[in-house]
């Protein structure tokens, strides 16, 4: 029998967390019952804030964490749909859905069975991919990072102020 059947540790931490709970709350209304009801609850509020402070902690620790995925596959699709009239963004888009998910989907065959020829198409993203990087500021020196809004390059085109 594997080890991991039944409630986990953590589950079990907080039924038994809301059993003290309960317990002490019956226990000091009883107890308390002598001395009147309004005696019981005056001290009821801070008794029950600091048992549920314990219980939201086991709480927290009984909820599995699940990772967030790292991409979306039905976005991406939509993605690719919207970028239709931009080859652009969607040789982008393609190129995404490949890096993320590439070792679940074939990509190629998918697009082969859309009557689309997945050699062109890779070879029109390695031609884009080339023009981007030459298009890139950053690779044209002061003047490119210039006209990509960087006023700081200014200086490097001029030199500095002069100082009076």
């Amino acid at each position: 029998m594997s080890g991991n059947c039944g409630p986990s540790k953590a589950a079990l931490d907080l039924d038994k967390k809301i059993g003290g709970a309960m317990d002490t709350v019956k226990d000091s209304f009883i107890g308390s019952a002598a001395g009147g009801i309004a005696d019981g609850i005056a001290g009821l509020k801070s008794s029950l804030t600091g048992l549920t402070d314990g219980i939201v902690a086991e709480i927290e620790n009984a909820i599995p964490e699940i990772p967030a995925p790292k991409a979306n596959l039905q976005d991406q699709m939509n993605k690719v749909i919207d970028s239709l009239d931009n080859p652009g963004a969607l040789l982008s888009e393609i190129e995404s859905i490949k890096l993320n998910f590439g070792d679940k989907i074939n990509v190629d065959d998918m697009l082969s069975k859309a009557g689309l020829d997945p050699s062109k198409l890779n070879e029109l993203t390695t031609q884009f991919n080339d023009l981007k990087n030459k298009a890139d500021p950053s690779n044209l020196g002061a003047l490119g990072s210039l006209a990509g809004g960087d006023l700081s390059a200014i200086k490097d085109l001029m030199g500095p102020l002069p100082s009076i």
